[in-house]
């Protein structure tokens, strides 16, 4: 993994405002002043600024907190805030930055979650025709009708298929991953689904 070369101060300077953390309130006020890279905030009169709507010292704090995370300062800015006002700000500032990189755990939409259990329904399928219950008997345990098991079984022989080529290896590896007897595989054929 290479790592990125810092900005020179010419870049930073060019560095859009819009890309810095900043709370949507900030953002604005630096719009409406007509602010539009990290150079015109960095020559910015800080008390000037506080003049402006919706600027109070918490949103001046948020901008001063991120220049000085570039290495940059606010004109006019001395007294208007203590360090550990800004050191607390840059602190959030950074772990917010951490957090947003982390790989987030991807959340199980309703539609995977529908398709693992209609899989898992036709496995079941599988497994009990293979155990020589009819699509009626299985439609009764399963509390569906035996044309919904006689489709579930035709899908799943086809998915069966399907998988194998997908990922280039045989119906017999992906019928025994799924904890479903070789077996299935006659059934399959009978019911006109070719293997190959």
């Amino acid at each position: 993994m290479s790592k990125k070369k810092p900005l020179t101060t010419e870049e930073k300077l060019a560095y859009p405002v819009a890309a810095l953390v900043l709370s949507v309130r900030a953002y604005n006020v630096l719009r409406n002043q007509g602010i539009n890279t990290v150079g015109e905030l960095a020559n910015s009169d800080a008390r000037l600024l506080l003049q402006a709507q919706n600027c109070g010292k918490k949103t001046l704090i948020e901008f001063i907190a991120c220049l000085k995370m570039a290495g940059l300062q606010m004109q006019n800015a001395d007294g208007l805030y203590s360090d550990e006002e800004i050191d607390e700000k840059v602190t959030c500032i950074r772990r917010f930055l951490a957090a947003s990189n982390e790989p987030k755990p991807k959340a199980e939409t309703y539609s995977n979650k529908r398709a693992k259990e209609i899989r898992h329904r036709q496995i079941t399928v599988m497994q009990m025709r293979v155990e020589g219950a009819t699509f009626a008997a299985i439609g009764e345990k399963i509390g569906r009708t035996k044309q919904t098991v006689s489709i579930y079984f035709s899908r799943m022989g086809r998915w069966l298929v399907w998988e194998a080529k997908k990922r280039g290896v045989s119906v017999e590896d992906v019928l025994t991953e799924n904890n479903i007897p070789l077996a299935a595989i006659d059934l399959i054929r009978k019911d006109g689904i070719q293997l190959s």
